[in-house]
């Protein structure tokens, strides 16, 4: 049972950083302008228990909206992150929230890694877009898989 937890947890991590594993820096950043506008973001965890270790946590099931601009290749928006978040010339966008203060390690948790935080992959056209999304709780990537769809609504 504890193989099958491991598995999963690597796959839903996996399958998040499958495509970027990492935040697209400013020098790669699209300075095209074609995913430059106002973006709707709209967000649906999935309902599920997750067992690590002799941990089990419930995942919500949360549904939600949220804004976000890009211009000139940056992305800013409602979502605060621990760094610069860039879209690059091929509309890909890794982005990491900023760390709260509360909850507990997923990866380790028998751990004082207390925390949570947002990862988002997400894949833009020039009109809309499609990501994964995985609330991670402590400096880990295990957590709550969600799905992202985009929708551009002009400059």
């Amino acid at each position: 049972m504890r193989l099958l937890s491991s598995v999963i947890t690597l796959t839903i991590a996996s399958s998040l950083t499958a495509c970027v594993s990492t935040a697209v820096k400013q020098e790669n950043r699209d300075q095209t302008g074609k995913f430059d506008g106002q973006w709707t973001l709209n967000y649906v965890m999935h309902k599920t228990e997750q067992r690590i270790g002799h941990v089990l946590y419930t995942c919500s099931g949360d549904k939600g909206t949220l804004n976000i601009k890009i211009n000139n290749g940056e992305v800013t928006g409602d979502l605060q992150s621990e760094q610069p978040t860039y879209v690059d010339a091929n509309g890909h966008i890794y982005f990491v929230s900023s760390h709260s203060e509360e909850g507990f390690s997923l990866d380790t948790p028998a751990s004082d890694a207390p925390g949570s935080r947002i990862l988002m992959n997400i894949d833009l056209s020039e009109t809309a877009g499609t990501g994964k999304m995985i609330f991670a709780m402590g400096t880990g990537n295990a957590g709550c898989p969600g799905t992202l769809t985009l929708t551009k609504h002009g400059n």
